[in-house]
């Protein structure tokens, strides 16, 4: 196949696929009063929510890349959930996208982000980070992974360099962009735990409940409310 062919197949499955995405959220839009958006669900599927990913997987999922203008108008979702994508973009991007979310959600609307908790991770590195590094040994022999996996470098390293993570945040700095954004009413919350029932039991990264109990020991969650009284900024 020539490159001038090859081009043609590319432009004509995009618009076909943009098609597509357009009638799902048509569909969706007109189907649900409460209107929930996931961010990076990849194959996971959540009752009640549009799904969407930079590279979508499998069918009812429309192509949605965080580092971009989000494809809604203003004030389009009461709920926004974000399970461990922002790390994959870079900060300034995490930055851009928190602000689209903001955008997107109406007045009152709740955003839930979960993602690995650097200081969480940091605190391997130190003497109370003993259970952290606990937890570690017990994933590097339930995933048949080298030995080094539950060395405190080694586990940093990943996180920073592997999975294709951008930037990992700590509490703080995610706090700040999150009020930087517009937000309000910043709250942290256990893996899976809200006082909102829309976002209670969200985070399925892993289905294995070993594999989730570890993935709870690194990740911080975390709500943010679009304050009612706001329309623009």
């Amino acid at each position: 196949m020539n490159p001038m062919s090859h081009r043609l197949i590319n432009i004509v499955r995009q618009s076909r696929n943009r098609r597509r995405d357009a009638i799902l959220v048509r569909e969706y839009f007109a189907s649900h009063a409460v209107r929930k958006l996931h961010l990076g669900s990849g194959r996971t599927r959540l009752e009640g929510w549009l799904h969407s990913d930079v590279e979508p997987a499998g069918p009812g999922c429309i192509k949605l890349d965080m580092t971009k203008p989000f494809p809604f108008s203003d004030n389009s979702f009461q709920y926004i959930a974000s399970e461990h994508s922002i790390e994959h973009i870079k900060y300034e991007e995490g930055k851009r996208a928190l602000k689209e979310c903001w955008r997107v959600l109406a007045p009152g609307g709740l955003l839930r982000i979960s993602t690995p908790d650097l200081a969480l991770l940091a605190a391997t590195l130190t003497g109370d980070g003993q259970q952290i590094r606990s937890v570690l040994l017990e994933y590097a022999t339930l995933c048949d992974q080298p030995p080094e996996m539950a060395m405190p470098a080694f586990l940093l390293n990943n996180e920073f360099r592997a999975w294709g993570h951008q930037f990992v945040y700590d509490s703080s700095t995610l706090v700040c962009l999150l009020a930087e954004a517009g937000f309000a009413e910043i709250t942290r919350h256990p893996v899976g735990a809200s006082d909102d029932q829309a976002l209670t039991g969200l985070e399925a990264r892993a289905s294995d409940p070993t594999l989730k109990r570890i993935n709870a020991a690194f990740t911080m969650v975390l709500q943010a409310r679009k304050a009612f009284d706001t329309w623009a900024r």
